[in-house]
């Protein structure tokens, strides 16, 4: 019996999976949102903001993406300064991290944003990569 071939898995790159989740989200009707920027544009409360204040406009008024559309997809880009989880004290790691996100609106029930999702990560996105923290 001869040996078996071994074959690798393809290598994706971000650039990539990005593209997959947006193609993905687009093919669902969710309207395309570019990310918010890192450091906030006219906002003195800080020179970093959290993830929900890309929803600022859905909180404080009429979202311009929640009309007409099944919902929206976009990433936001977050810089971790340290890791808060492990060390206090350490404040030279940084890190960049894109995430991809749906916003639901409307008439979407909770099961079909649920199985909208799931259904991204079991029959689209066949291969994740998921870093664990030195903790877990």
């Amino acid at each position: 019996m001869a040996p078996r071939e071994s074959r690798a898995a393809p290598e994706w790159d971000a650039a990539q999976v990005r593209e997959l989740f947006f193609s993905y989200s687009r093919g669902r009707g969710y309207k395309f949102l570019p990310s918010g920027p890192v450091l906030p544009v006219g906002d003195s409360k800080g020179p970093f903001h959290g993830a929900l204040d890309h929803f600022n406009q859905a909180f404080l008024g009429p979202a311009p993406w929640s009309h007409g559309h099944a919902g929206s997809a976009f990433s936001l880009h977050c810089i971790n300064m340290s890791d808060m989880l492990v060390d206090f004290s350490d404040p030279s790691h940084h890190s960049l991290m894109d995430i991809f996100c749906n916003w639901f609106v409307g008439s979407t029930s909770n099961s079909d944003a649920i199985h909208c999702v799931l259904n991204f990560l079991t029959g689209v996105l066949y291969r994740t990569f998921i870093a664990f923290a030195s903790f877990l």
